[in-house]
């Protein structure tokens, strides 16, 4: 996978690339730059789609027992997006 960015990134770094309805975790290869931006080869290790399966992973790594299992979302209107602060 390939990215820009407005700075370079050591090789090696890992990374977390947030995507609409989940996330991508890799590590950085390389960092070009054209003089202007920055071409950001990453080495993708996980594609999580979803909460539930972000939960099980870190469960998985730590060692316990299945975090979720069939989680329905709630029902339209069952919370609310605004934050109280």
């Amino acid at each position: 996978m390939k990215i820009d960015a407005p700075q370079g990134v050591p090789a090696g770094t890992a990374l977390r690339i947030d995507v609409e309805g989940g996330l991508v975790l890799g590590e950085v290869i390389s960092s070009n730059t054209d003089g202007k931006t920055y071409m950001v080869a990453v080495a993708v290790q996980h594609v999580i789609p979803s909460v539930a399966s972000l939960a099980n992973l870190v469960s998985a790594v730590m060692g316990y027992k299945r975090a979720v299992e069939n989680v329905e979302a709630p029902a339209a209107g069952a919370y609310s997006t605004q934050s109280s602060r």
